[in-house]
């Protein structure tokens, strides 16, 4: 502690900008912002570059007839629901594109697709 700060060399120096701060009309201020607001900006930066890749490519079309727009909120998930959103999985089509397998449905349908058992299938009308 020093008296009355006189002489004092950092206190001259913060004296003249505390007289400097007190004459100006508007204060300069700067603050870094908090963790959460970090969390927010990265959460809405990653949802528009997610939304702008998912309407602009020419791959997903069959996840965007579901999905529309990006949400982070979860309705339900499943590892059959993303195999159906994605259109991979045990699909006769996926797997006939990936592994060579026969890609017919069992109800007599050329190519079990997942549109085939989800709108169209005989052997899934009463589930539907």
């Amino acid at each position: 502690w020093v008296r009355a700060h006189n002489g004092t060399v950092g206190n001259e120096r913060a004296d003249a900008l505390a007289k400097l701060a007190a004459s100006k009309d508007q204060i300069d201020t700067e603050f870094c912002p908090s963790k959460a607001q970090v969390r927010y900006r990265g959460k809405v930066l990653l949802a528009t570059t997610w939304q702008e890749r998912l309407s602009n490519s020419a791959k997903g079309s069959w996840t965007r007839k579901f999905l529309k727009e990006v949400k982070f909120n979860r309705l339900y998930g499943g590892f059959y629901y993303n195999q159906v959103l994605k259109s991979h999985g045990v699909f006769g089509e996926h797997q006939a594109r990936l592994f060579g397998k026969e890609g017919g449905c069992p109800c007599g349908e050329r190519l079990e697709t997942i549109e085939h058992i989800l709108l169209k299938c005989k052997i899934w009308g009463k589930e539907r």
